[in-house]
């Protein structure tokens, strides 16, 4: 993730052709769905909670700790960052090429290094990993890539696997379904930006305090932040996780209060999903119902059909 994008000082590989082909700085054009203004930073060398937020970034991406290794997130770091009210992503790369077997890692084993650093910081065990793909991988050498990736979930639950890397990585992966969460660099890229990136890497080797720092950009509100932003509520209090975790969960046990108190039709024909005096396009189909029906509930939370 550093600025010559293929190592750091703290590694013995290097980078073998990236460094002359990167370009300094990505002008692609942001599509309508990244431009949510969600900007960090990730760095090796910390430059300050105090800087990162006079620079108006909300986020960092920072490596875990493992094997007292430089690069490493501390206990100290993390406790500042919090109390500046700057939120962590966690990323675990010991070789650029781990992920394709170049250092003969595997994906089990640096789960291991990195759910022992998380919880060497004290992070719950549900906070998402992202674990870098940091070369221009080829196509070929995706079945390596899902098979670490998913040798890591197997480890530390699918739900929290999130994968580094270019374009075309981040769309394999995200195809294959062998990570969830998606962090895009600029490089090796061709100037796409995935639909699928929670965030974007998109301006290296800058400087902030004395010390290098790469740009990132949010794209989605989640992205596997920590501290994890808390659950959107779609239903009303008193109503199962379920029904409040989704707005289709929420909209679904609307409907079904309604049917179950005998003011909607349990199976209906076209144009009469919906109660009497519901407007007519919320009779017209399931999908208009359900939100009617919610609707109902939230502008009046104390209504009972």
């Amino acid at each position: 993730m550093e600025a010559c994008r293929g190592h750091d000082p703290g590694r013995k590989t290097v980078c073998r052709v990236h460094c002359a082909t990167v370009p300094t700085r990505q002008t692609v054009k942001m599509k309508a769905w990244a431009r949510l203004a969600i900007e960090g930073f990730d760095y090796t060398d910390y430059p300050g909670a105090a800087a990162i937020r006079t620079a108006g970034r909300t986020f960092v991406c920072r490596y875990i700790p493992y094997n007292n290794v430089s690069k490493g997130l501390t206990k100290t770091e993390l406790a500042d960052l919090l109390a500046h009210k700057i939120a962590v992503v966690f990323v675990f790369e010991m070789f650029a090429g781990d992920a394709v077997g170049e250092g003969g890692r595997t994906g089990t084993a640096d789960a291991q290094l990195a759910l022992a650093g998380m919880r060497s910081l004290g992070v719950p065990d549900t906070v998402p990993i992202y674990f870098a793909v940091d070369i221009d991988a080829r196509p070929e050498q995706q079945v390596q890539i899902d098979s670490y990736l998913r040798a890591a979930g197997s480890i530390l639950g699918p739900q929290r696997i999130g994968v580094y890397g270019g374009y075309w990585v981040i769309q394999r992966c995200a195809t294959n379904r062998s990570a969830i969460w998606y962090w895009q660099t600029y490089a090796w890229s061709g100037g796409n930006v995935s639909s699928a990136a929670h965030i974007y890497q998109y301006w290296n080797g800058q400087t902030l305090n004395g010390k290098s720092v790469d740009y990132n950009r949010a794209l989605k509100p989640d992205f596997g932040q920590y501290p994890r932003p808390a659950a959107q509520m779609y239903g009303l209090p008193g109503w199962p996780a379920y029904a409040k975790s989704t707005l289709a969960g929420a909209q679904g046990y609307a409907y079904r209060i309604f049917v179950n108190a005998g003011k909607a039709p349990a199976s209906a024909t076209a144009g009469n999903w919906g109660a009497n005096g519901w407007p007519a396009y919320a009779r017209q189909t399931f999908a208009s119902a359900s939100a009617y029906a919610l609707r109902v509930f939230v502008n009046n939370p104390s209504y009972k059909p």
